[in-house]
């Protein structure tokens, strides 16, 4: 067999995701293939970061200078299928194709149209000769089945072999060969195209070969190309089956992010991997409404395309490869390996789900920073010990368009520095006293910024009416009120607040505070929403806002609750209209991986949700179905949100 796995690059590369979100708001780099290193403060610059998540946070707008890529002809398309499988035919007229090659000449035959069928029943002939040796190699088992059901022969007695059979007896384990997922997903495809009934140990295998980061599929301690690119088809052959939906959508997820807005999922990447990629994306209909990037892909695929009809093995070698030919001219016939173009797997009616992660709290932060790819003129840094400066924090970045970034009492930790350097900003704003923030670290600060401004106060509820006093002007709309022992409702409610540009303040649970006393009288706004039950925020609290802010020029008081905080989570959502197809989800449990996600939410006009670590609230699941996000983002590594979770979260039904 002459492919070689592929491990996927990684590169920060930013690109677009979807059209849903065109207007520059979501863009992505190529994923990476696993968690970076620990952050260590001896090695400046070794920190590797995952990849920054696909959303990003618009810049001022400006004129478009690109143009949209010409529409592809289906006519040319079929015109460059007929010069590819004349290129095969040519080829396999040598005498020197191996059986693999021989397989897939016949499975892209079969696509290219009916003036092939007699290649087609001829190489087919061929491939029948050699069946014994097929079924002692794996991969090229799984091929010549699917190239036997391509030329409508019978696979369980197909020269001499029983080919149902024998693939049964490959994945009765779960792995096809050595384990290589690429090979067990064409062994899957083979058997079902063939009748056969696919083992479910076989459909648990590719599951735990997938990357409990990035759901890509993982091979050789990466994820691995020809793995994560077969994946969503060999899964929606056997959709049926337990995990198997799941599974498909998080590769497709993978791939989605990986390509971005190029043509391709990387131009470094083997022609024929590209082009299975784009089968994958066309049966998991990912770009359905969106023929431009279609026609991008198959643009770049005509080019690849020499003067005899092959294409090369990879962008812009001399000579031809028929791994890369065979699968283009599947693409450009509209066929995949798995099923025919006309069948549908219902993947587009689910959210593509991106994990943003990182080594611990400030380097999830510091990735999360990047999603500010034209830098910030405001950073907004605070403890990454605690909370509430956090919470407040949020609403304040919504107003001043940067980020948020965490550190450690006594030290800038490494990953934060170079979000620091990458952001460039004029001016970092650190709240929290030096019980919180030291001055060392204030005065290292200094040197990523023309100006560093310290917000503070006696304790946290000083800090937030601080922050509410010195950044907002008197008679705005909505205060959002949130318990400051507690960080659930005040970090969904950080994300409502970023959006509306709204102040947050922080409560004790059955008193107003002095200092938020004042700074509410100070404010006037039209309204005051208190985030949370009255487990969080008493009734005492509600009296004690009308009894001091009463008068004539009173604001009303507005209470969102529920039986627990996900449910809490799930109203606050209604504050941020529905118009962007995005969401965001954190977990119920703990805080700190999430701390910097609110600022983030609310600038890109989208809630923050929350899960359990190994599983989807209901009202959680009702939340995204009705808002229809194209794109969730998941902040926290697999400690914080379990694999488990975002497979529900993927297989959460958003009818787009």
């Amino acid at each position: 067999m002459s492919r070689k796995r592929t491990t996927m690059p990684c590169r920060p590369l930013r690109r677009t995701l979807t059209a849903a979100l065109a207007a520059g708001l979501l863009a992505s780099p190529l994923v990476a293939v696993a968690e970076p290193q620990a952050d260590d403060e001896r090695s400046p610059g070794a920190l590797t970061l995952p990849a920054a998540p696909a959303v990003e946070v618009p810049a001022a707008p400006e004129a478009a200078t690109s143009e949209a890529p010409a529409a592809v002809r289906a006519a040319d398309l079929a015109a460059a299928a007929d010069r590819g499988a004349g290129w095969l035919v040519a080829q396999a007229g040598t005498g020197r194709m191996t059986t693999d090659e021989l397989a897939l000449s016949v499975i892209a035959l079969g696509a290219a149209g009916p003036e092939h069928a007699t290649d087609v029943q001829r190489l087919t002939g061929q491939l029948e000769r050699r069946a014994s040796a097929a079924a002692a190699e794996p991969l090229v088992l799984g091929l010549t089945a699917i190239a036997a059901d391509v030329a409508g022969r019978n696979p369980r007695s197909f020269g001499g072999v029983d080919l149902v059979a024998a693939l049964r007896t490959e994945l009765a384990d779960g792995r096809c060969g050595d384990g290589w997922a690429f090979a067990t997903g064409v062994c899957v495809i083979g058997l079902s195209r063939s009748g056969g009934t696919v083992p479910q140990a076989a459909v648990d295998a590719v599951t735990a070969a997938a990357d409990p980061v990035t759901a890509g599929i993982r091979s050789d301690g990466g994820v691995e190309a020809w793995s994560t690119a077969v994946a969503p088809q060999a899964m929606a052959s056997v959709d049926d089956r337990r995990t198997a939906r799941a599974t498909g959508l998080g590769a497709r997820d993978y791939l989605t992010l990986s390509r971005g807005d190029a043509p391709v999922l990387a131009e470094d990447l083997p022609v024929g991997l590209n082009a299975l990629a784009q089968q994958s994306f066309a049966m998991a209909g990912t770009y359905a409404d969106q023929p431009a990037r279609r026609d991008a892909t198959m643009t770049w695929l005509l080019q690849q395309q020499h003067a005899d009809g092959g294409l090369p093995e990879f962008f812009e070698h001399a000579g031809g490869d028929v791994w890369a030919t065979a699968l283009t001219v599947l693409t450009w016939s509209g066929r995949h390996l798995s099923v025919d173009a006309t069948a549908t797997t219902g993947y587009q009616r689910h959210a593509v789900v991106e994990r943003i992660s990182g080594t611990d709290r400030y380097a999830v932060a510091a990735n999360t920073a990047a999603s500010w790819a034209d830098g910030a003129d405001t950073v907004v840094v605070v403890s990454g010990q605690n909370f509430p400066d956090a919470l407040s924090g949020s609403a304040l970045a919504g107003i001043v368009g940067g980020p948020v970034l965490l550190t450690r009492k006594e030290s800038l930790p490494g990953s934060t520095k170079r979000a620091l350097q990458a952001l460039d900003p004029r001016q970092i704003i650190v709240l929290g006293g030096t019980g919180a923030v030291t001055r060392t670290v204030t005065d290292e600060l200094k040197g990523y910024a023309d100006s560093v401004q310290r917000v503070t106060g006696k304790d946290r509820y000083a800090v937030s009416s601080e922050v509410a006093t010195s950044f907002w002007e008197q008679g705005g709309a909505t205060v959002y009120l949130a318990t400051g022992q507690n960080w659930p409702d005040g970090l969904t409610g950080g994300a409502a607040a970023a959006y509306r540009g709204a102040p947050l303040l922080l409560t004790k649970h059955a008193e107003v505070p002095t200092p938020v006393m004042d700074a509410l009288r100070y404010l006037r706004p039209d309204e005051i929403v208190v985030l949370g039950g009255t487990g969080a925020v008493s009734g005492d609290v509600v009296t004690a806002l009308k009894a001091g802010l009463g008068g004539s020029s009173a604001p009303s008081i507005r209470r969102i609750d529920g039986t627990d905080r996900y449910v809490v989570s799930a109203r606050v959502a209604r504050e941020i209209p529905a118009t962007q197809a995005s969401a965001f989800v954190a977990t119920g449990r703990n805080f700190p991986d999430a701390l910097a996600g609110g600022a983030l939410a609310g600038q890109v006009g989208s809630p923050m949700l929350l899960v359990r670590p190994d599983g989807l609230p209901t009202q959680t699941a009702q939340t995204l179905e009705q808002r229809r996000p194209g794109y969730v983002g998941a902040f926290g590594g697999p400690g914080a949100i379990q694999p488990l979770a975002l497979r529900y979260v993927r297989l959460v039904d958003t009818g787009r």
